[in-house]
This record gives C-alpha cells, structure tokens and sequence, in this order.
C-alpha cells in the first residue's frame, strides 16, 4: 500500500498522514523536503539581500569603504542561505527527535509531520517580508504576533520579542501537532499532550527571544571591522 505526500492535504487533515504512516508507504516526500530547503535558501538569501535585518552595515560603509562594505554583504547573504538550511533542518529533524524521546513513536514518522510545519512558518515569513518590502521598510515585529501589542503596553525588549514569537500560525501549528499525535499515540493524555505542546512553544519562544536581545550586527561589526 502506498500514498503521495501532499503539503495542501495533510495540512488540513493531519490525522490521515498519521494513520497512514505506520502501514504504508509514502511517495514524493523527499522531492517535497528538498524543495522546502530551497524556497528557505531562497527567501533567507532574498530578505538578506534586500537588507533585512542589516542596518548596521551601514557605518561598514563610511568607516571601511565600499569594498569592505560588499564584502560583508557578500558573507552575510552566504550565511543568510546557510541560516534557511539549518533553521528547515532543526525544524525537521531535530523537533522530530525531541518528540520521538517523549512518545512510543518513531522519529522518522515524525519528519513528515514537521515538513508541514516548517512549511507554514515560511510562508509565514514570506508574507511578513512581501508586505515589509512592499511599504519599503521592515517593522522589528510581525503584524501576525502579539508583537505589536506588546510594543504599545511593553517596554521590554525581551518581553516583546517573546510576544512577537506567539503568532497566528503557532496556534495552528500545535493543533496540527496536536491532531497527528493523538492519532499516531493514542494512548497518551490528550491534556497533557496538549499541555506539553503549548510548553514547548513557549519554552521556544523564549529562547529566539533571548537570541533576538544579542547584539549580534555590533558583534559582527566589531570582528570584522577590526574592533573599529
């Protein structure tokens, strides 16, 4: 028995890839995989490109000229790209381990899963950053996140960017998460799962929040320019 991996069908019905992993066979993923790493190298190198996030690059120009200037560019769009294939990749296989040591369920069945998810958070980003291009100028925080709220009532970097990380498409990727572990673990609490899954965004959000306060541009500034 055999099935075709389909992003617009499991995304609506979780439960069916759940209940068709274990006994059959599944077709087109590997193509579907490789080309979720290129749309990320793709759209990690196009917002880097654009000057997403690279403000700071500026100053490179006045104090190190242009050429120092296109070389930091240079090195940042490289890793910009490199940044899409590790960001698909922890999303794919390094969640697909962490909820494999919690559930009697194999990590491998868990990737297919993830690929959906990671799915939705690039289209997530691609829609955040289309929008920023279009205005011309992009907003520290996504119009999608309890972000702006945060912003108006906060003033806590910390504390706004964890808000920015509680968005649309994390509610709807904990109840796909949700809906494929109740099916393909039946035994498990279904409070408790979902509990754990609400637990591990936060406890992820808080961490890209903790990344996000690193002062990694004055860093790079500060390395490459020499400590100027």
């Amino acid at each position: 028995m055999v099935f075709d991996y389909s992003f617009w069908k499991f995304i609506v019905r979780p439960e069916s890839l759940a209940s068709q992993l274990p006994e059959a066979e599944m077709r087109k993923f590997k193509s579907r995989m490789f080309f979720v790493f290129f749309l990320a190298v793709v759209l990690f190198t196009v917002r880097s490109f654009w000057g997403y996030g690279t403000e700071s690059f500026t100053s490179l120009l006045v104090t190190d000229g242009e050429q120092f200037f296109a070389l930091a560019r240079l090195l940042d769009l490289i890793a910009a790209g490199v940044w899409g294939i590790i960001y698909v990749a922890f999303h794919l296989f390094a969640v697909a381990f962490l909820f494999a040591a919690f559930t009697e369920v194999p990590a491998r069945h868990f990737v297919p899963l993830q690929l959906l998810v990671v799915g939705l958070f690039l289209m997530e980003k691609a829609l955040v950053f289309g929008l920023s291009a279009m205005q011309g100028a992009w907003a520290p925080v996504s119009f999608l996140s309890l972000g702006p709220i945060a912003m108006t009532y906060i003033d806590n970097d910390f504390l706004v960017y964890f808000f920015n990380q509680l968005t649309v498409t994390v509610v709807l990727v904990i109840s796909i998460q949700y809906r494929f572990l109740k099916t393909m673990d039946p035994e498990q609490s279904k409070g408790k799962l979902l509990g754990a899954l609400i637990g591990l965004h936060i406890a992820a959000a808080l961490i890209v929040a903790g990344i996000q306060i690193v002062p990694f541009n004055e860093l790079f500034d500060t390395i490459v320019g020499g400590g100027k």
